[in-house]
Parts: structure tokens; sequence; C-alpha cells
């Protein structure tokens, strides 16, 4: 024990007499942990059952475009079909509907553009939201058609002034709404973009016409979910069978939340893009701090070569210098996990509001099993990448080269490690010229002219229930 308090106190004696090396080594940790905080947290909401949508791994999704037999469209689901279909169900809980429809609200005489999603009152048991005040409409409401909507906290903060939101008035397709529930914001990879939420049964198909209806089906908790997927599969088999359809469909066109989440971002994404980014957030910055190291180590050469012919070992020694660069990359850590949040609000604001599907939310809560098991051994892997090679060097070194100053010397360790500074240089050169390519195109498309749309207003017809032989009309 005295032997490792005397490594704390070597390394905060190094640390306050190297000031700017330990406030390079933090900063450049901050900043890598920032994004591989980040970078794991959305992974961690896109695969598992992250708040509100607890049940993704079991609740099945049907968005599916079915077809027949020979290949032809057959159309989606309505609110009429779900309850013929599922009578031949029994193994369910609950099922939602929802479906989106973007359109204008209107509040105090102000315009709002917003992605509308219409929901059934079991939609709410399926999923955990968390209302931070108010509450969500019941199934008894829905079927009563109350004018009562829910909004999502980012968007009462951007567009309502006053913090006493329930009970305020907005309208909406010329109905007259009252607000009951605030949810708290969620990720937009863990279910999507909606803001606004309506009962499902007032919802009038404005403007876009179509009808379908996303479903979804929480099964019963002690039923097997492939089972579950079969009983799903002979269900819609039987209920187009009685529309003289002979669909196309098997188990593995059945998707649960969770597994629909994944296909659209891609498994291969998941299965090799993920890591390589990891590796690359880890290792570019590793490369970097591990120049500095070299510089820095280099002054206390002699220090530790003095204490190997005291009789310290070389395992002593190179535990004594990565002592130091641990409690570095420790508190570097400690302050990238804190600003992970703010920095992924802050790039969310910047680059994803706004768009035609609303605001895009990267990250609103740290997952702390996603800390423990991703964050806390990837800062491990990085103290032994920024630390390890510098400190190991010098505790392997011969202690006579060391101390008649081999080290700092031409041809030694700093030299050829010089390649590696160059390495960094092209990759700074690299990363600038990116970054001022997409500000030239960006200007570019700003410029004024056709891609010049500040002040356009767009109105749009969709035709709907139309076939190929009536595009001509």
């Amino acid at each position: 024990m005295n032997k490792f308090y005397s490594y704390i106190n070597s390394a905060i004696y190094n640390i306050r007499h190297n000031k700017a090396y330990a406030a390079f080594c933090i900063f450049g940790t901050a900043l890598t942990f920032i994004f591989i905080s980040i970078v794991l947290q959305l992974t961690n909401d896109l695969v598992n059952n992250t708040a509100p949508f607890v049940n993704a791994d079991r609740v099945i999704y049907l968005d599916v475009d079915f077809k027949d037999r020979k290949g032809q469209d057959i159309g989606y689901l309505t609110a009429e079909d779900v309850p013929l279909l599922l009578n031949n169900i029994k193994e369910y809980e609950l099922y939602a509907y929802k479906r989106g429809e973007w359109a204008n609200i209107i509040t105090n005489d102000k315009l709002i553009s917003s992605l509308v999603t219409f929901v059934n009152g079991d939609y709410w048991k399926i999923n955990e939201f968390d209302f931070i005040s108010g509450r969500s409409f019941t199934e008894e409401e829905v079927a009563l058609k109350k004018p009562v909507i829910v909004f999502k906290k980012s968007f009462v903060e951007s567009n309502f002034k006053t913090e006493e939101i329930l009970g305020q008035k907005v309208r909406y397709q010329d109905i007259l709404y009252t607000v009951i529930g605030v949810v708290d914001d969620y990720s937009s990879l863990a279910g999507g973009d909606d803001q606004v939420w309506i009962p499902y049964t007032l919802d009038q198909f404005v403007p876009s016409g179509d009808s379908y209806l996303d479903v979804y089906i929480l099964p019963q908790k002690d039923i097997d979910l492939d089972e579950f997927k079969d009983k799903i599969v002979s269900a819609l088999k039987f209920f187009y069978k009685n529309k003289s359809i002979d669909i196309d469909i098997d188990r593995d066109d059945i998707l649960t939340q969770q597994e629909e989440r994944i296909k659209s971002f891609g498994d291969n994404k998941l299965s090799y893009g993920i890591p390589l980014i990891l590796l690359f957030l880890l290792l570019i910055p590793a490369i970097n701090i591990v120049v500095i190291s070299i510089a820095n180590i280099s002054n206390r050469a002699k220090e530790i070569a003095i204490r190997r012919s005291m009789g310290a070992s070389m395992l002593s020694s190179f535990i004594q210098i990565m002592v130091e660069n641990l409690m570095l990359v420790i508190v570097g850590t400690i302050i990238g996990v804190a600003l992970a949040i703010p920095v992924a609000s802050l790039i969310s604001s910047s680059f994803f509001s706004g768009g035609m599907e609303g605001d895009v939310l990267l990250v609103t809560n740290v997952d702390f099993l996603t800390l423990i098991f991703g964050v806390l051994p990837l800062s491990l892997l990085f103290t032994l990448l920024s630390g390890g090679i510098p400190a190991y060097l010098v505790a392997k070194g011969k202690i006579s080269n060391i101390l008649k100053g081999a080290f700092n010397k031409k041809g030694s360790i700093i030299n050829r490690f010089s390649g590696i500074f160059i390495e960094q240089v092209f990759v700074f050169i690299i990363v600038m010229l990116s970054i001022v390519s997409i500000s030239i195109a960006v200007d570019k498309y700003n410029e004024p002219g056709l891609l010049d749309t500040d002040d356009v207003v767009i109105f749009g017809y969709m035709a709907t229930n139309y076939s190929s032989k009536d595009l001509d009309d």
C-alpha cells in the first residue's frame, strides 16, 4: 500500500510541474470521450430497450408493404382491418396504432409546422413515456374522440413562451385541442421524431390522404417470440385469403420494433462501422498523446534510471509512469462523459433542427451501464495506447545509456517516432481540407438562385389511391 501511495504522490508531483502536458492530455482525452460516449449511447439507444420503448425487443412492428404471390402490392392495414386480424391471434396483451402526418398547428396566432402522430390509448401502455407534466390520453378518450393533445418537451420549449402549458388550446385541422400532457425528450434513434400526439380517431388523413396505420402488437410474457411470429403469419394469410388474396409472407418478414430499427440503420454499419469509428476515435488522439508523452518522459528518463539503479524493477518503473497517465485519462474521461449530452444537444440544434421530420435528438440521457461496460474499458485501453508505449520504452531502457543522455540524442527513440508526428500533420491537413470542402459546398447550397429556399413556401398535392394505369390521368 505504501508503494501505491508513492506512485500517486510521484504522479501528482509531476502533473503539478508539467501543467501544459497535463492540460494537453486531459483536453485530448475529454474530446475523445465526448464523441465515444455519444457513439456508445446512440448504439445503446438503437439496439436495446431504451426508455420509453422498453418493450422494443418483443413488440411486433407491422409496417410491411404486403405483396401477393405475383409480386403485386396489396396495400397496408387500416384501423378496420386490425381487429379482424387479431381475432385469429389470442396470445397478445395489447396492440397500438400509430400514423404520422406533416401539418400545421395554430397556437396564439402562431403557425407551427410539425409532424403530428396519431395513436390509440394503448400506445401509452406499451411504451413507458416519462410525463414531466400532465398525463396521456386514455382508450376511452380515444373512443369518444376527445380533442386532447400531448407534446414533447423540446417542442414546448421551442414553440411556447409559457411554462403553464397544460390546459392551453391549440388548433389543428379546424379542431380546438386541449394540452393534457408533456413527455420528456428521448433519442430519435430509439423511436423516431414524434413531437405531437393526438387520438387516432380524430385523424382526417389530411393532407396526405393515406389511411394506413403502423401496428404494434405486444405478445404475452410467457409466449415464445418465434411462435408468436408464426401465429401472425398464419393470421395474415387467413385474413387475406378471405379477400381472395394469396399473400407472400413468412416469419422473416415479421420484425420486432428493435429488429426494424437495426434493419433501417443497417446491420453492417453496426457490425463494422461502429467498431471502426471507436477504433479511430481511440487511435488518432492516442497517437497524438504518445508523441507528447515521449517528449515529456524524456525529461524524466534520468529520474527513472536513477530509481532503477537503486533497486526499482522494470515493472515498478512502468507502473510509476502509467499511474500518472491513468490519472490524467480518468480526469479527461469524466469531463468528456459530463460534456457528452451538452455537445450532443449542440450538434442536434446546429445540424439536425427543423427538418421535415422534426428536430432530431441524438442523446438525451446517459445510460450508466453503458458507462460501466463501454466507457470504462475503453478508457483503460486508451491509457495503454497513449501512455503504455512511452512508459515501456523508458522502463526497459539501459540505465547506463539513459544516464548518459542517449534517450535524447540523435537516432534515439524520439527520432524514431518522428514518423508518427509527420503522419499527424497529414491527418490534420486532410481533416482541414474536408472541413473546407464541406464549407464550400454549404455556401454554394445557400447561394442566391434555385437553391435559395429561406423565403420559399412549398405547396404540395398528393394523388392517392391510384394505380399505374391512372398515371396518364
